[in-house]
């Protein structure tokens, strides 16, 4: 079984991706990363909480990286999630090191970068080299890892907002960790319905493009997901060629003060309806 995950080996690599849903393939990503918190939580002893928040933001955005380079070569799942997992461990037990409270800060970035930098050697760095200087890449594939990453970045994006606003804390890091994730899980799951149709490349675009918007406000974190995910559902019943005009709108309408209080004000449900009326 070992012999099958070895990334070097290019007979470990396949033609085609195994599955034709990103819902597999970003759902393994998400358990990663659930997998990477719950080992911060247990491993990483950080008592000063702003470095706590740049450590954990630097560990997921390595973790993204090798994922998706050695998914894009290897087109093998299996591979990737094993190895991605060894990555996890590596950069944590790295940063424990180096991570005694007496040390300086500038001391524990520059060492971030050389955990970062170890991780993608183990993993990144041993994708066959012959291999990879032949490799091309189809526009069906490049379209489908696109619609991957656009999934990977959001989900990313709303888990560190999560992290940030709730003032991540030492004392308080298991619980508000575990929200964090519970929530960005349950934020990503609702672009998938039940039969694991996801929203469109421009759709998932769009959702960032607000969501980051609506970190700028001051709300709290469960309005927050709230609204996020009363957004997707709400977005869901626009065609595709609808978009380019709830742009139009949502930029009216977010761009403003009247945004922020009628946020203040009002539930999560009835403010979407109001940023999306009349259309």
């Amino acid at each position: 079984m070992a012999e099958k995950l070895i990334i070097s080996n290019t007979d470990n690599y396949n033609k085609n991706f195994e599955f034709s849903d990103t819902k597999t393939y970003v759902g393994r990503y998400v358990e990663l990363i659930n997998e990477y918190m719950l080992y911060v939580v247990e491993n990483m002893i950080i008592q000063d909480d702003a470095y706590l928040l740049f450590l954990i933001q630097r560990g997921v955005e390595t973790i993204m990286h090798s994922f998706k380079f050695l998914l894009m070569y290897t087109k093998n799942l299996e591979l990737t999630v094993f190895q991605c997992k060894k990555a996890l461990y590596y950069y944590i037990e790295f940063i424990g090191q180096i991570s005694d409270v007496s040390l300086q800060h500038t001391y524990l970035q520059l060492n971030s970068k050389d955990a970062t930098l170890f991780v993608y050697k183990k993993t990144i760095y041993d994708i066959n080299n012959v291999y990879r200087k032949t490799f091309i890449q189809s526009n069906n594939d490049k379209q489908f890892l696109n619609s991957i990453s656009n999934i990977i970045v959001l989900f990313n994006a709303t888990l560190f907002h999560l992290l940030q606003k709730d003032r991540l804390k030492y004392s308080k890091k298991e619980s508000i960790i575990h929200f964090a994730i519970d929530r960005a899980t349950s934020i990503t799951d609702k672009l998938f319905n039940k039969k694991n149709y996801f929203l469109t490349d421009r759709k998932t675009e769009l959702c960032l493009f607000v969501f980051r918007i609506f970190q700028t406000y001051d709300i709290d974190t469960i309005k927050y997901s709230n609204i996020c995910e009363i957004f997707i559902k709400k977005l869901r019943k626009y065609a595709e060629n609808e978009i380019p005009d709830v742009q139009i709108l949502l930029k009216e309408k977010l761009y403003n003060n009247t945004s922020i209080n009628n946020l203040q004000e009002m539930s999560a449900l009835r403010y979407i309806n109001w940023i999306l009326h009349p259309l």
